[in-house]
């Protein structure tokens, strides 16, 4: 909730100087992102709203479980900017199961007919231990093999940059002057730490990783 996201973001502020133009991101599922969240993220003082779309058809999103549909992913990003935050992202995942490749070049370009700063995409991965990993390392789900995703990859770089929108890193892709500082600072060896379950953080030359599980992550405290 805005209120628990106000209570987070004031201890970090009682530990580190923050700037006065930072960056603060919060991700979001369509179907969260209600207009009396997004009031309680913006006065908790988040800037940036990255939406997890993954998709836009229809059925794609059902296959995979996903709970918003194409209209619940554009209503959402409305309300984000409506909700008067200046930098609007947008998660996709290219390849996902049931996608038809050859109109992924339509999904691209309706992403940013919904006019967003900023889109990450990202290729499917099939080595996390999900439901859906798990099927596809099982045979019980098929995906696009190794060629035809670097082809789609190469695809999604020449479709977004004609639209205005360059590569700046390996998944990421923004109009001028909307980089993410988030995802810059991993190819400048900046330092960051992570709070919480399985969250990773990169401090003194070292990297960490937390426990993934609950009771362990609080025993660790």
């Amino acid at each position: 909730s805005g209120g628990q996201a106000a209570r987070v973001l004031a201890a970090v502020r009682l530990r580190f100087k923050v700037a006065d133009d930072a960056e603060i991101t919060l991700e979001g599922n369509p179907e969260s992102l209600t207009p009396d969240a997004l009031e309680g993220f913006r006065c908790s003082g988040i800037t940036r709203i990255s939406v997890g779309v993954q998709s836009l058809d229809d059925a794609v999103l059902a296959k995979v479980g996903r709970a918003h549909d194409a209209r619940g992913a554009q209503r959402a990003v409305n309300l984000v900017r409506e909700s008067g935050f200046p930098e609007v992202s947008l998660d996709l995942i290219a390849g996902l199961p049931g996608e038809n490749l050859v109109l992924w070049p339509d999904t691209l370009r309706r992403a940013v007919a919904l006019l967003p700063d900023h889109l990450s995409v990202y290729l499917l991965e099939s080595d996390k231990d999900t439901p859906l990993g798990r099927a596809i390392r099982g045979g019980r789900t098929v995906v696009a093999g190794d060629d035809a995703m670097a082809a789609l990859y190469e695809q999604t770089v020449a479709v977004l940059d004609d639209a205005g929108f360059p590569l700046y890193e390996i998944s990421n892709f923004a109009r001028p002057n909307h980089r993410s500082r988030h995802n810059l600072k991993y190819w400048t060896d900046a330092p960051y730490v992570g709070f919480g379950l399985g969250a990773h953080g990169y401090v003194g030359g070292e990297r960490r990783a937390n426990r993934r599980d609950l009771d362990g992550y609080l025993g660790a405290l």
